[in-house]
């Protein structure tokens, strides 16, 4: 055999990427998902084309509501501005801080009526109520304020989850 060793040109190697490439022989270049140059060194798209036309995704559907008649200025929409209440509203629920709050109580909710009925004597009971009421109004309020101020959430499946973990409290 001499000094020199063959090259298989059959043997496939692994890119050095393992999502963003082919495998493709060691002869020929590597090849991008859906792009590999062609005779000419132009890339070309090796998706599927769809029998349908590609519509920007922010076209409206019904060309009919958005038409304005000759002579007109079409109507701007403005966005509803929120007021400093509603804004504080939104900052409150969206803060880290009452995430960590809400965490606390939701643990304490758990837990805490089985040490208390396990540990702690019968004349604390009335304390723990007091505690687990505040702890019903705070998920309320909580209930409360994204239904009104965070956008689709209200009748949403996270809605009702909330509403259904509020209300086992009481049984």
């Amino acid at each position: 055999m001499g000094g020199t060793t063959r090259t298989n040109p059959r043997r496939r190697t692994r890119s050095t990427t393992k999502k963003d490439r082919f495998w493709t022989p060691r002869t020929k270049t590597r090849c991008i998902p859906r792009t590999c140059p062609n005779n000419n060194d132009e890339e070309k798209d090796m998706r599927r084309s769809s029998t349908k036309p590609e519509r920007p995704r922010n076209e409206s559907r019904d060309k009919s509501r958005d038409s304005v008649k000759e002579g007109e200025e079409p109507l701007e929409v403005k966005p509803k501005e929120m007021s400093a209440c509603q804004k504080k509203s939104i900052a409150l629920i969206d803060s880290w801080q009452w995430s960590i709050f809400m965490t606390v109580v939701t643990i304490y909710t758990l837990f805490f009526d089985d040490i208390r009925v396990a540990c702690i004597p019968k004349s604390a009971d009335d304390a723990f109520y007091t505690i687990t009421c505040l702890c019903f109004a705070l998920f309320l309020f909580e209930i409360i304020l994204a239904s009104i101020y965070q956008p689709k959430y209200w009748m949403s499946f996270f809605f009702w989850l909330d509403i259904l973990a509020t209300f086992s409290m009481v049984f």
